[in-house]
């Protein structure tokens, strides 16, 4: 369809921005990534998982996360490693996928959205993430802004967050909702795929959280 008529979801943009990034930072994302994002926020432990590390050389000795998914595709129990396909052919950094790490450390990158979303933070910044977060009027039928979601009927975020919320899924059974009206971050970090990816029992447990 021309540009603007449809809302198509796809992680390529976003995979395609991570080697903006690379480039233009002149980093590996995960080094990018840690520079500045997550340790000026805090925001630890959350980090990549390449797929020449393990989650112990990253978060250290004795660190535990959860297995994914029996994966038909790596023919194994998928733990410690990132479960989405692209990312993994990526080598486990990619612009779309592959954090590991803690509802408080992904709360703390919710915060800060928040705080600069209704101007607590970063003023300058203001303008932009209220672009950011703000559904595209243009698309009938479409309830998603620039990388994130907005509440739609039926939403995962259920029916108490304010239309000015927004948020995004992750197919493992992750989830960041952000309310600015009600102050309120919201992070949910399951492995909804554990097992099977067949298992959607998530999409009832999403909005009652």
């Amino acid at each position: 369809a021309p540009p603007g008529e449809r809302s198509v979801y796809s992680d390529l943009g976003f995979i395609l921005l991570g080697i903006i990034i690379e480039r233009t930072t002149r980093q590996p994302l995960d080094a990018a990534w840690r520079a500045n994002i997550a340790n000026p926020l805090e925001a630890q432990p959350l980090d990549f998982v390449p797929s020449t590390s393990t989650c112990a050389a990253v978060f250290g000795a004795g660190a535990l996360v959860a297995p994914t998914e029996q994966d038909a595709w790596r023919d194994r129990l998928v733990t410690g490693e990132v479960h989405d396909e692209n990312a993994a052919a990526l080598g486990g950094v990619a612009g779309h996928a592959g954090l590991f790490g803690t509802a408080d450390a992904v709360s703390r990158i919710g915060q800060w959205w928040l705080d600069v979303r209704n101007g607590r933070r970063q003023p300058e910044l203001r303008t932009l993430a209220q672009r950011f977060t703000t559904r595209v009027p243009a698309v009938e039928g479409s309830s998603r802004a620039l990388g994130w979601d907005t509440p739609s009927e039926p939403s995962s975020s259920g029916r108490f967050f304010s239309p000015q919320s927004f948020g995004h899924l992750g197919f493992t059974g992750t989830s960041l909702w952000i309310d600015p009206e009600a102050e309120l971050v919201v992070v949910l970090l399951t492995n909804r795929v554990h097992p099977t990816r067949a298992n959607d029992r998530i999409k009832a447990v999403r909005p009652r959280v």
